[in-house]
């Protein structure tokens, strides 16, 4: 369901004229759309990113798959790494994975512009968002516990 701002001297109640509402005006420059359409300049938006959204989930699966032959070669050295270095592969995946989601849905939506399209697209980019952000705690902790680890290790041969 889409919101439908009211009509000039309209009531909630009814759509009969009301003389004594305050005047309403529409602040924003975009016009509402009638029933469960979605705005041309919101679908217009998203297609200008399904491009760019598309080509960085390429860049991920490549990285990931350049991280696979690079856990396979390592698995000769050394099987631990090898684990981690394909471990590490599937953790630049996913992200690729549930941008190329949300480029695919964003099609689904221009092709078929409805609500229930752009709310699968957006879950999409939320999915990838969230990750992201879980992603960037990790990244962080992690150098903090090596930074901690190389201080310690440091300040031991002192």
């Amino acid at each position: 369901m889409s919101y439908q701002p009211p009509s000039p001297g309209t009531t909630r109640e009814n759509s009969e004229i009301n003389p004594y509402a305050s005047p309403t005006s529409n602040t924003t420059g975009i016009s509402p759309v009638e029933g469960n359409a979605i705005n041309p300049i919101i679908i217009d938006t998203l297609r200008k990113t399904k491009g760019w959204t598309r080509f960085i989930s390429i860049l991920l699966f490549i990285l990931g798959g350049l991280y696979i032959l690079g856990g396979i070669g390592n698995l000769f050295v050394s099987f631990l790494s090898g684990i981690f270095i394909f471990v590490f592969a599937l953790l630049v995946i996913y992200p690729g994975v549930k941008l190329a989601q949300y480029s695919s849905k964003i099609s689904k939506l221009i092709a078929t512009p409805n609500e229930e399209n752009l709310i699968i697209a957006l879950e999409q980019q939320r999915a990838f968002w969230k990750y992201a952000g879980i992603a960037g705690i990790f990244l962080i902790l992690m150098l903090i516990l090596f930074a901690v680890i190389a201080g310690t290790l440091v300040s031991s041969f002192s």
